[in-house]
């Protein structure tokens, strides 16, 4: 039995026209993804001035009404201190109580303990583990995947409680 033959494509350039959609399309995604974000500043307020110490944000996909949640504490002196648990516990109460998204989702690396400790605390459960898919300090690790849903999420909301007393 003989080798398939080669298939050949005949590539044509684009007409202006599908270029000009294609530019539209793609622009239209780009300027739009800002409108999917919802970003966070994390303060400390140990002292007489609340400083930032690092943000957060809620990467919304509102087709599905979730969102992926990612945070970083940049200052090494605020780890460690509950600040990521309490940022975390609040995104989680806006998410669900004044943005009304049904699932907020995030992935960790294995190694990171204390991150994991955080989320826990704000109520994400491990959904899975995706094995030796990552690095950390170049060795092989794994990514935990966490999740939050509004049914396992205590309240009231401290957060429409903060916004009620505003008004």
């Amino acid at each position: 039995m003989g080798a398939a033959p080669p298939h050949h494509h005949r590539v044509q350039p684009a007409d202006p026209q599908q270029i000009a959609t294609t530019r539209e399309i793609y622009t239209s995604a780009y300027e739009s993804s800002s409108e999917r974000q919802i970003k966070f500043t994390i303060y400390a307020v140990d002292g007489t001035e609340p400083v930032p110490v690092g943000t957060a944000m809620l990467l919304l996909d509102l087709g599905l009404d979730v969102a992926e949640y990612t945070v970083s504490i940049g200052v090494p002196e605020a780890r460690g201190r509950g600040v990521g648990s309490e940022a975390t516990l609040l995104v989680l109460d806006y998410a669900f109580h004044v943005t009304g998204l049904e699932c907020v989702y995030l992935t960790v690396l294995e190694p990171n303990v204390g991150a994991i400790t955080a989320y826990e605390r704000a109520g994400f459960r491990r959904q899975g583990v995706r094995r030796n898919s990552n690095k950390w300090l170049g060795s092989r690790v794994d990514e935990i995947h966490m999740d939050a849903v509004p049914a396992e999420f205590p309240g009231p909301s401290r957060v429409k409680e903060q916004f009620e007393a505003d008004s």
